[in-house]
């Protein structure tokens, strides 16, 4: 991968983190994996995928390292991830406790099995899947979890199995043909929760997916009009509610959330956590309904330190062993 090195990183020399952590390589590399198998750091080996549930994991026990340490020896050709239990877990900690409702983890922002467990230990118990494969993840490590089928535009099968293979009762769409391809697979089910997923004003956001994902405020209300009848719960993922005259059971905030980087000033996360409360207490519900988000990047960002390899340098342009296509996707 290519990658533009910033002014304020090319007269930086160290980073330092806390020690502990476990490792976690992105390459079944025989090498790597020889030389520690007398130490106590969780080391896992699979192929590149940017999602990680290969079956051909490898987990092998090692030291305690800092990363300077890990680095200095592994001599990793693979990326490396440094992931830090602690500050995972306190992390989900503190948004079970802080946010005023229910707190989904994105999946597809890191699905990382050791990851999941983390979020566990810290308190989530609710899990935002996009897809089949996420929903299954969930299921075979943590049976004892929730998962809801977030992403509004789903297949037939993927329908069909989440529902009556995996339990699943919660789905999120952006528009009428979603919402009778649900109720047709699910055989008219009266069990369903359905987020309807609204289309948010363009440029304020950093990453716009509005021309992607989302029903217009039109749309919204015919929508809820015709969800209402046959749906258990009933939710929206940032309100239209007057216009539509139905009573909504949840209102999810969604995602969003943001995480500090180099030279990146943010408020404190109590202030979000105050605006939302505000909000949610202007919208003067007789029926006050649920409330929910979906933290993705907010949950583990602190928690994990991709190592990569510079494999060249040209003036201010930096070539390293990893990019979009591997550990780089979600950007």
């Amino acid at each position: 991968m290519e990658y533009r090195l910033p002014k304020y990183l090319t007269r930086c020399k160290n980073y330092f983190f806390p020690r502990w952590f476990t490792v976690q390589s992105n390459s079944a590399n025989e090498d790597v994996l020889k030389r520690i198998q007398d130490k106590d750091v969780l080391l896992v080996g699979h192929d590149q995928s940017p999602i990680p549930t290969s079956p051909t994991f490898s987990y092998i026990s090692s030291k305690l390292y800092s990363v300077d340490e890990t680095i200095a020896e592994l001599k990793p050709s693979v990326p490396l991830y440094c992931l830090r239990p602690k500050t995972i877990e306190a992390t989900a900690a503190w948004f079970v406790s802080t946010f005023p409702g229910q707190v989904l983890y994105a999946l597809k922002c890191n699905p990382e099995p050791q990851i999941l467990q983390m979020l566990w230990n810290g308190g989530i118990r609710h899990f935002d899947c996009s897809s089949l494969k996420e929903i299954e993840l969930i299921h075979a490590l943590l049976p004892s979890a929730k998962a809801y089928f977030m992403h509004p535009i789903k297949t037939r099968n993927s329908i069909y199995k989440a529902y009556f293979h995996y339990g699943i009762r919660d789905y999120a769409l952006d528009s009428i043909e979603e919402l009778h391809k649900i109720i047709e697979v699910t055989a008219n089910a009266n069990d369903l929760s359905l987020l309807v997923r609204i289309k948010v004003p363009e440029n304020v956001t950093l990453i716009d997916l509005s021309h992607k994902y989302g029903a217009s405020a039109a749309d919204t209300v015919d929508i809820l009009r015709q969800a209402r009848p046959v749906a258990k719960n009933l939710a929206v993922v940032k309100g239209i509610i007057t216009q539509a005259n139905v009573k909504i059971d949840i209102i999810d905030v969604g995602g969003g959330f943001p995480e500090r980087y180099p030279h990146c000033v943010l408020p404190s996360r109590d202030l979000f956590m105050l605006a939302i409360k505000r909000g949610f207490q202007d919208l003067n519900l007789t029926e006050k309904p649920a409330l929910w988000c979906e933290p993705g990047r907010a949950l583990v960002c602190a928690g994990c330190t991709l190592v990569v390899t510079v494999l060249a340098r040209r003036k201010d342009v930096l070539y390293i062993n990893d990019g979009l296509y591997g550990n780089d996707g979600g950007r």
